[in-house]
């Protein structure tokens, strides 16, 4: 009997160890009293991200006081990415391309799940190649209380942390390394474009093969300007497409690139009339009028409102446009 006493009085004290170890490890991982590089360091799956913020000595900063939103990619969403760069671990990737990755995933300000714009922009940590005062806009979906990050990331479902409030911002595991956008990403991460993205990486059909276009706002050496006409436009116009009817796979390249102007031209930097010289062959003019409002006026005096300015990304910036803008066919 004795014998029977000591036993169960032994598994009660280890079940009071363990328990208190487990209420201690859940205290750890969700107070409010860590910071979020402690938060990210206790944290046995965002073990590859504290390896990078080590890396890139960004660690110190998340240490620091601040109101930072820090969306953390998982281990596996960083083994991913890793493969899919050929690089064997985190060590392996560039200290200053690492270093603009992981602030593409820091916000200066506190967001919650809730207060994040369902359908538009917030501005990152991160900068590209483009700008050196405008940082990385980082397009923001909510649809059926799922979140993605530029059409590519989401706030992890499988793990089911968000809103992790901690003394020096909030955190949201993600599943999914946010990259640096380019033009082309931020064209196909927001809904408002599918259209134009539908036309620039078609292949064949009615628009023709656009590859060369969808390259020069891929690869182009330096930075770009791209006007790009919402859905609305496209269906405003004659033929739903913006384009004129039995229009040829050249001439819709024509109007693809009357959209595009060399530069990172910020709203902030634009003037009353001022004129851009487009990619088209031979180049045709834009221009820009301030009265009421920023618009893109083309060769035919149609004025586009700028309905979305300043869409920063790595290779360019983006202005969203009410019309498709007609030159010279």
């Amino acid at each position: 009997m004795k014998t029977t006493y000591v036993k169960l009085m032994s598994f009660i004290a280890v079940f009071a160890i363990l328990f208190s170890s487990c209420d201690d490890v859940d205290k750890t991982l969700n107070s409010n009293d860590k910071t979020v590089a402690e938060y990210v360091a206790q944290n046995p799956n965002l073990s590859i991200l504290f390896a990078a913020l080590e890396k890139t000595d960004l660690t110190n900063t998340l240490y620091t006081e601040g109101t930072y939103t820090v969306f953390a990619p998982t281990d596996e969403a960083f083994t991913l990415y890793l493969d899919a760069n050929g690089y064997a671990s985190i060590e392996d990737v560039e200290t200053s391309v690492l270093t603009q990755i992981l602030l593409n995933h820091v916000i200066g300000s506190e967001y919650s799940l809730q207060s994040l714009p369902a359908n538009g922009y917030v501005k990152t940590l991160g900068k590209g190649t483009a700008s050196a005062t405008n940082t990385l806009s980082m397009h923001i979906n909510i649809a059926d209380a799922l979140v993605t990050l530029n059409g590519k990331s989401t706030v992890s479902e499988q793990l089911g942390w968000s809103n992790i409030k901690l003394n020096n911002g909030i955190l949201h595991i993600v599943d999914d390394v946010v990259t640096l956008p380019t033009i082309i990403d931020h064209v196909k991460a927001n809904n408002a474009f599918n259209t134009l993205e539908t036309v620039l990486t078609s292949t064949s059909g009615s628009f023709g093969d656009q590859s060369a276009v969808l390259n020069t706002l891929t690869t182009n050496a330096s930075p770009l300007t791209l006007f790009a006409p919402a859905n609305t436009a496209f269906t405003a116009a004659t033929t739903g497409t913006g384009f004129a009817v039995g229009a040829t796979a050249s001439q819709v390249s024509t109007v693809l690139r009357y959209h595009v102007v060399a530069g990172n031209n910020l709203s902030t930097g634009l003037l009353q009339d001022q004129s851009f010289a487009t990619y088209t062959t031979p180049a045709q003019n834009v221009s820009i009028d301030l009265v009421g409002g920023a618009k893109v006026v083309d060769q035919e005096e149609n004025k586009g409102s700028v309905f979305a300015a300043d869409i920063q990304c790595s290779n360019g910036v983006i202005h969203g446009v009410s019309r498709v803008l007609q030159p010279t066919l």
